[in-house]
């Protein structure tokens, strides 16, 4: 089998061969790149497998059923009743539930750091102030704004949880207790849940459980998730989506 020994940044099925990874997440070489039989083979894991069509969808990982993440409240069926707040008639009737939690002990260490930060953008401010009108000035700085959108991002990924309810009419995912978007997905145009592995610009795993709708369109549902929380969210919800019909 001949292999392409060509560029690492030749262009291949409308990608820069310098993008393409393993499924492990290692980097793919050129020279285990053969473009006739569009097959690949990474040296870290030791795979094969075809690139002819690269698509997002090879990054699907396979939904499996595992030991319920610490983070992840197990399936909570629930009952007929209205459940109180904005979606009250999209969360009522049967279905069930799981509550993912958002915490990590980084969040933990980036609070300190926006005490800190806030704390003598605070001073600047005061100080300002106490000078006169300058201090209306530090208030529309940068710095200062950086603090208070840094302080409640990490606020939100310390305290809060996502409450995630699949009934016969829609998902719901709710965010709390500090306020967050949440949405609503109605039941008829879910077709499926999947977990995706992609990479950041650091070559860092990332994970997100994603709701694919009839048209084959993905759409996020949650993101700063780990490969084990992901591919047990999308078993559960998918085998709640089949038994359900």
């Amino acid at each position: 089998m001949k292999s392409f020994d060509g560029s690492v940044g030749t262009p291949f099925a409308g990608f820069p061969l310098g993008k393409l990874r393993c499924e492990c997440g290692a980097q793919l070489e050129a020279k285990n790149v053969n473009v006739a039989a569009a097959l690949a083979t990474c040296t870290s894991c030791g795979s094969v497998f075809s690139i002819a069509q690269p698509t997002p969808a090879e990054n699907v990982l396979r939904p499996t059923p595992r030991v319920v993440p610490t983070s992840i409240t197990p399936r909570e069926s629930l009952g007929a009743e209205a459940r109180p707040g904005a979606y009250r008639e999209a969360s009522s009737g049967d279905g069930a539930r799981w509550t993912f939690r958002w915490f990590r002990w980084p969040y933990a260490l980036m609070l300190l750091f926006f005490l800190f930060w806030d704390a003598v953008c605070g001073v600047f401010v005061v100080t300002g102030m106490a000078g006169g009108g300058f201090g209306l000035f530090t208030l529309l700085l940068p710095h200062v704004w950086i603090g208070v959108i840094g302080s409640y991002w990490v606020l939100a990924h310390l305290f809060n949880r996502s409450t995630l309810t699949l009934t016969s009419q829609s998902l719901v995912v709710r965010n709390g207790p500090i306020p967050w978007p949440s949405k609503s997905i109605a039941r008829e145009t879910i077709s499926t849940f999947e977990a995706h592995k992609s990479w950041g610009n650091n070559g860092q795993e990332q994970y997100q459980l994603r709701v694919i709708d009839r048209e084959k369109r993905p759409a996020r549902v949650l993101g700063a998730i780990t490969e084990e929380e992901v591919r047990y969210l999308a078993d559960a919800l998918n085998t709640e989506l089949e038994n359900r019909g």
